[in-house]
C-alpha cells in the first residue's frame, strides 16, 4: 500500500481548513490585495505548521503502526492544498518521496508563497524526490501567474536531486484541473522510482 495523502480544498468555506492549509508565513483570510506591512498580527497567519506537525508526529505513525505500506510516501494537493504541498517540501522534503501540486494558490501577499518556496528550495539536497506540478488552462491570471514564478524558482533554485515536471490541462478550469492531472503525476512518479529504486 502506498501512503498517499491528499489535500483537496475547493473554496475557502471553512475556516479549518484555511487554517491548516495556509503556512505561517501567509495570511489566512483571503484577498487579492497584498497586507499592510504594519499588519503583522499572527492571528490572520495560517497554521500551516502545526498541521504539518500532526502529519508528521501523529498521522504518519499511525498509519505505519496499523497498516502494511512500503516506502512510496506521496503527497498530493490542490489549490490551498497545493499549496500546503509546496510548503511541506521546502519544509521536511524527507517527509515524502513525491509531491502533486496541482493549481497551487501560491498568490497570497504578492506571491510571498513562491519567494519562500524559492528561497527554501536550496535546503531541498538530502536525496532524490518528484515533484508534479500542473495548471488548469483556464485557471485565472492571478493563479497563472504564481504558477509561472514556481516554474521559475524551480528552474533556477531547484538542487538536481529534485525531479520535477508539470503540466497545463488544456480547456480545464480550476476545479477540473485535479481530476486531469493525478493520472498524469502518478505515472510521473512511477518514472522517477524506476530510476530511483533505493529510496
Amino acid at each position: 500500500m502506498i501512503l498517499f495523502l491528499l489535500l483537496y480544498q475547493i473554496f475557502f468555506l471553512s475556516d479549518s481548513r484555511n487554517r491548516d492549509l495556509v503556512p505561517p508565513y501567509a495570511r489566512k483570510d483571503v484577498r487579492i490585495e497584498a497586507r499592510p506591512a504594519s499588519d503583522n498580527s499572527p492571528l490572520i497567519f495560517g497554521k500551516g505548521d502545526l498541521f504539518l506537525r500532526f502529519i508528521e508526529t501523529e498521522l504518519i505513525p499511525y498509519i505505519e503502526d496499523n497498516y502494511s505500506i512500503n516506502n512510496n510516501r506521496i503527497l498530493s494537493g490542490f489549490s490551498a492544498g497545493g499549496r500546503f504541498v509546496l510548503y511541506t517540501l521546502v519544509t521536511k522534503p524527507d517527509l515524502f518521496t513525491g509531491y502533486f501540486s496541482f493549481s497551487p494558490a501560491a498568490w497570497y501577499d504578492n506571491s510571498v508563497v513562491v519567494d519562500e518556496f524559492k528561497k527554501g528550495l536550496n535546503g531541498v539536497k538530502e536525496k532524490p524526490l518528484y515533484l508534479y506540478l500542473s495548471l488548469g488552462g483556464d485557471d485565472n491570471a492571478i493563479i497563472s501567474g504564481s504558477f509561472k514564478g514556481l516554474l521559475s524558482a524551480i528552474e533556477s533554485n531547484a538542487p538536481i536531486s529534485l525531479y520535477s515536471e508539470y503540466s497545463y490541462s488544456k480547456g480545464a478550469n480550476h476545479e477540473l484541473n485535479p481530476y486531469i492531472s493525478v493520472p498524469k503525476a502518478l505515472k510521473g512518479y512511477y518514472r522517477f522510482r524506476a530510476t530511483n529504486v533505493d529510496l
